[in-house]
């Protein structure tokens, strides 16, 4: 195989296969220039497009219900509302978007852990996994009465002032844990106050009240516009420092006040304090600046609208005793109630309405009279009262006004009956004696007159009376000498005839009542 050229003829400048090496020289080169010229031209159109995009990442559209936030070097500067909204590019700049819609959230941290074998289940059918709670499974609340109560809330709540909350509490994973962390909180001491039988029964919605309200405070603690407030704090130090007397017990008493706001607190009597310290002409300057001082605190950067409690129970392995207790306690209502309605009735029947003066319905039916006057009930228990202390004046008065309510037209029932049969048979016995009285007095009259005739008058009249009464036995004597013989055994048919009367002066005694 020859060896291949390896130099270029000087005569004729061609290579060593016959080819000119100038062309070919400026072939490449031109080639060179045009991919260099389309690189150039796609890295200035790529470069145009970055810089488009970046001044461009400042842009976003606001959607519906939503505000954004603008923010400059980390720095919140305003909210802009739905629609396009720009800023400086990113990372100088950005719009974070902040959900103003009322929004729920769920605090189950003193929630049992629910297996997948108890969803859907009453809580009496719940499998128990352990015999007692499971740390980092299982929360509860502490009561005042040392027990134990699972309790699920649910809190709705609105970002009324976005520009507060983004300023203070930043990005809404934030906002979240420090709204669950406020909220169990205050529901802890709202708890540690109260029973777990209330918190079961009556106090649900005190209890819920009582951590909205706690909540609401601590979170307007987190979203205060931190500048004016200190800005307010130094004008009111700059008055107090002007004070002639006692500058340093006010200081003192406005940082007591300080420490109470920030802490979700507000004493009245500090506050009073401090004005009480200031002389009168600068005292309405300091009522203006704690007014405002007190408008910061009170202004909502979230806003609590309800804390409701959506489920709430004894552990799972005490609700069949607390059930059974519950059932007793209400079957112990039950009987009360009956045993009031029955003494309720008995009473009525025995002096109608009246009877709510001469006992305590408080005490006898667990009521109250609303149109009572103080000192118009339980008159029986309060002469019994009497009698036992020996106060004989004050049992004398009190059985007076018992007899003033029992006469009065306002008694009813077996006592009203009782008086109208009293009255009555006094007024009959009344005339009764009275016309005797006065047929006496006329005999007394005709005995002076005529003292024998008045007295055959009289024997006569008893005679009539005795020989015509059906109701007496009679015996009739001859006048003589004989001998009378009179028999003890009483005349069957005078008997009969005497019950008759009787039978028959009942049935018209029985007619007229």
């Amino acid at each position: 195989m020859p060896d291949e050229p390896t130099s270029r003829d000087t005569a004729t400048g061609q290579g060593p296969y016959g080819r000119d090496d100038g062309a070919l020289d400026a072939i490449g080169q031109q080639h060179l220039a045009n991919a260099l010229r389309v690189s150039f031209i796609v890295l200035a159109g790529v470069m145009v497009f970055v810089v488009i995009l970046f001044f461009f990442s400042g842009t976003k559209i606001i959607e519906p219900q939503k505000k954004g936030i603008k923010t400059v070097f980390g720095r919140v500067v305003e909210t802009v509302d739905q629609g396009l909204a720009m800023t400086w590019p990113f990372p100088v700049g950005d719009i974070e978007e902040i959900d103003i819609r009322e929004q729920s959230l769920p605090i189950t941290e003193f929630w049992m852990k629910e297996s997948d074998q108890n969803v859907g289940k009453p809580k009496q059918q719940w499998r128990v996994e352990s015999e007692g709670l499971r740390p980092g499974w299982d929360g509860a609340l502490f009561t005042a009465d040392h027990n134990l109560i699972h309790v699920k809330l649910n809190c709705t709540l609105t970002i009324a002032d976005p520009l507060a909350v983004m300023a203070n509490l930043g990005d809404g994973k934030t906002i979240q844990a420090v709204m669950e962390n406020i909220l169990s909180s205050a529901a802890i001491r709202s708890a540690a106050t109260k029973t777990a039988d209330g918190l079961l029964r009556t106090q649900r919605d005190e209890f819920a009240d009582e951590v909205k309200a706690d909540t609401q405070r601590r979170l307007n603690v987190l979203t205060l516009d931190r500048r004016k407030v200190a800005d307010l704090e130094s004008r009111l130090r700059r008055i107090l420092s002007s004070l002639p007397e006692k500058r340093d017990a006010a200081q003192d008493e406005l940082s007591t006040l300080m420490s109470q706001l920030m802490a979700g607190l507000r004493d009245n009597q500090t506050c009073n304090e401090l004005l009480e310290k200031a002389p009168v002409p600068i005292r309405k300057q300091l009522e203006g600046l704690l007014a405002a001082l007190f408008a910061e605190f009170d202004r909502d950067g979230i806003r609590i609208n309800r804390v409701k409690v959506v489920d709430i129970t004894w552990p799972i392995r005490a609700l069949p005793a607390y059930e059974a207790a519950q059932k007793a306690e209400a079957e112990k209502k039950e009987a009360i109630n009956k045993a009031r309605g029955r003494a309720a009735r008995i009473l009525s029947d025995a002096a109608g309405r009246s009877y709510r003066k001469l006992i305590d319905p408080a005490k006898v039916l667990g009521e109250e009279p609303k149109d009572q006057q103080k000192g118009e009930k339980d008159l029986i228990g309060q002469y019994i009262s009497a009698r036992r202390e020996r106060d004989d004046s004050k049992a004398t008065a009190l059985l007076e006004k018992i007899d003033s309510v029992l006469v009065s037209n306002q008694t009813g029932g077996e006592a009203s009956r009782l008086i109208a049969e009293a009255r009555t048979f006094r007024t009959k016995i009344v005339q009764s004696v009275a016309a005797r009285v006065d047929e006496f007095k006329k005999k007394i009259e005709g005995y002076d007159k005529a003292p024998q005739l008045t007295l055959d008058r009289l024997w006569a009249d008893t005679r009539d009376r005795i020989l015509t009464n059906p109701m007496i036995e009679k015996f009739y004597l001859t006048m003589g000498k004989d001998k009378t013989v009179l028999r003890i055994n009483r005349d069957p048919n005078v008997a009969k005839r005497i019950r008759a009367e009787l039978l028959k002066k009942k049935g018209k005694g029985k007619a007229g009542k």
